[in-house]
């Protein structure tokens, strides 16, 4: 009987622990392919958190990295006993710190900060300080002087590009570089712990839940494979625009995510975007055309099937998705005050619910609704556990976010045969095709107007709803997406093992296997014993 294909899956603030669209893309992909063991490694901020979905079985193992919250990396890694961490400890003094980390820690530097990098040398970089990480101490080399004194003089190196480009975050303070330098020790995380062998990993976005995956190939020739749902740097920027943060803080979290992104596309052996546009945006940030297979998101026509339109004495909309300030719902609030004047019982109910760290977004959305006198027209719904029964209890469905990939919300409406409204992001323009009307995004006249034409006709209302369903079951159902999903699997994996399989030459001239550098089995263990969560809890 044949191995089954080993998948190493890496996700950033989403699946197991978080809700959402990311979240449900990977919960129904393991679900749906059975025979493929999936190992997860779940990017997160803080520790102890619990996992929001019941893991499937063929789920082998799942771990949390989080990134803060902790005192040091080494409490990620129970396997490291008190004799091998002296050792680690012990081994680093100011000669090795400059003859084996010097170098490649500036090669590394160079390569995120400068404007035009050497991608071999950051590579290789990369590859060096993998391997000086399992042999030293991470937390005590970054409070090293010799780091602190690198990382401050390649600030100063890149000077004329910051008062050239961005004269607003020059000169920087003292704190605002301790900060970068302290930004930089928690995103390098995984260099030093270390990886499960897989026969490919797959990571969900660009960026750092990528970086598993690059240093796997780097370290064992592991086929990488990326999926962008959202263009994570698109998003990323957008999201640090409206943080209060200091102008030094923005140039760096904009520059290093921006490297690491194109090192992904780089690194990614296949890049799986769910949406054309997100592929012309992968182009323009320098991935190869020629790796880009773009797999759209699938949903079960029998789950999300056609439902009776209902009573048309209060034509109304619905909402479904987290409470988000990417989700912009003040905007579709402010619409619903013009839609409520042309038709003035017209109901809006929004499913969903604000995840930690949005509460404030969350109380703004309420007091949006209060001031406009909407109390009683738009109504809060919480989490739809069964969004099927949401969307039937609308007329259309809504969606009015300002960066989007493919939306689940809006695929799943038009198979449950209702007309969609949505704005000009992302992949909506595809999904929506001639079954509903697209607006432009933070535009709450367009989307009021758009409203009030679909609700206005609720006759044909029903007759777009029959041409969304066609164009989902066209476009968008679960078993193109796993199908095609599953052939990627299959051709990675078989190239992984014509790699290992390999014939090459030692330095004495006789042939031998070529292997990858393998972890031992208790280091590996004890990694997933620290960091693992509970496979049978809710």
């Amino acid at each position: 009987m044949a191995k089954p294909i080993s998948v190493l899956m890496t996700t950033e603030g989403t699946y197991p622990f978080f809700e959402g669209g990311v979240s449900t893309w990977c919960d129904v992909l393991i679900r749906e392919m059975p025979d493929i063991q999936f190992e997860l490694l779940s990017m997160v901020a803080q520790p102890g958190l619990k996992p929001r979905y019941t893991l499937p079985t063929n789920v082998k193992h799942c771990a949390a990295m989080p990134l803060w919250g902790t005192g040091g990396v080494n409490e990620l890694r129970s396997e490291i006993g008190t004799r091998k961490l002296h050792r680690m400890r012990s081994g680093i003094n100011d000669s090795v710190m400059k003859s084996d980390f010097e170098k490649p820690f500036k090669m590394l530097l160079k390569g995120l900060l400068e404007d035009k990098p050497d991608f071999f040398k950051l590579k290789e970089a990369l590859r060096i300080l993998v391997r000086f990480f399992q042999k030293h101490d991470y937390d005590k080399v970054f409070r090293h002087p010799l780091t602190w004194e690198i990382f401050k003089n390649q600030i100063d190196d890149i000077s004329p590009i910051l008062k050239e480009q961005f004269p607003e975050a020059w000169p920087p303070s003292l704190s605002d570089v301790i900060e970068a330098l302290r930004l930089l020790y928690r995103w390098l995380t995984p260099l030093a712990l270390p990886v499960p062998q897989a026969d490919l990993v797959h990571a969900s976005a660009a960026g750092l839940s990528s970086l598993p995956g690059i240093i796997a190939k780097l370290e064992h020739g592991t086929p990488l494979l990326l999926t962008e749902h959202g263009v994570y740097l698109r998003e990323r920027l957008l999201y640090w625009a409206k943080e209060d943060l200091k102008p030094f803080i923005k140039f760096f979290l904009g520059r290093v995510t921006h490297r690491l992104v194109e090192l992904s596309y780089e690194m990614s052996d296949i890049i799986a975007p769910v949406a054309n546009w997100n592929a012309r945006w992968e182009q323009h940030l320098g991935a190869d055309v020629e790796r880009i297979r773009p797999i759209a998101n699938g949903i079960d026509p029998n789950r999300f099937s056609p439902q009776p339109m209902p009573d048309r004495s209060v034509p109304t909309l619905v909402w479904v998705g987290r409470i988000d300030p990417l989700k912009d719902v003040v905007t579709l609030i402010e619409a619903m005050a013009l839609v409520k004047k042309a038709i003035p019982n017209v109901s809006l109910l929004i499913y969903g619910k604000a995840p930690v760290g949005n509460e404030a977004y969350n109380q703004l959305c309420l007091d949006r609704q209060q001031e406009l006198g909407l109390e009683e027209t738009i109504k809060f719904m919480g989490f739809a556990q069964s969004p099927e029964h949401a969307y039937a209890k609308g007329h259309v469905v809504v969606l009015s976010s300002i960066s989007e990939a493919l939306p689940f919300s809006l695929i799943e409406a038009m198979f449950c045969g209702r007309p969609v409204v949505g704005t000009d992001v992302g992949g909506v323009p595809e999904v929506v095709g001639k079954a509903g009307l697209v607006v432009m995004p933070r535009d709450h006249k367009a989307m009021a107007e758009a409203c009030i034409e679909l609700l206005s006709d609720l006759s044909h209302c029903e007759v777009l709803g029959e041409r969304a369903r066609e164009h989902a079951l066209e476009k968008f159902t679960l078993k193109r997406c796993i199908d095609s999903y599953a052939e990627t699997y299959q051709q990675l994996a078989l190239q992984k093992h014509k790699v290992a399989e390999m014939p090459t030459v030692d330095n004495r001239g006789s042939e031998k296997k070529l292997k990858g550098f393998a972890f031992p089995k208790l280091a590996f263990n004890g990694v997933f014993n620290s960091l693992s969560v509970n496979l049978k809890e809710d």
